[in-house]
């Protein structure tokens, strides 16, 4: 979405530091156990307006863009923006995405 942002001259805050890969770690509980964790890359496929719903979805973005495009009808303006920068309406992004698996066992 790096590339999305940068057409919209869209640089992200200093303070921004929401963690992607945050989880249960610091819980100070023993029935929580990680059994598989994995960081990976992907390729996506994705219209414009789902791509518009990923780019609002961040408070920073969303402000910037309302600042940009105005409040009223945002997603809809947003989307129609990009429907002017795509190749048929859809974006080919690259997506990092993160999980863990837990087991909880159940206290007695």
């Amino acid at each position: 979405m790096n590339e999305t942002l940068s057409y919209f001259n869209y640089e992200s805050p200093a303070n921004e530091n929401y963690n992607h890969q945050a989880d249960f770690n610091g819980l100070k509980e023993n029935f929580i156990s990680i059994l598989n964790s994995k960081k990976e890359t992907t390729n996506l496929t994705i219209e414009a307006r789902n791509l518009a719903h990923l780019l609002l979805a961040s408070s920073s973005q969303q402000l910037f863009f309302e600042n940009l495009l105005q409040k009223v009808q945002l997603h809809q303006k947003l989307t129609n923006k990009l429907n002017t920068i795509s190749n048929n309406n859809v974006f080919h992004i690259n997506a990092r995405i993160f999980y863990k698996i837990y087991s909880i066992t159940k206290k007695t």
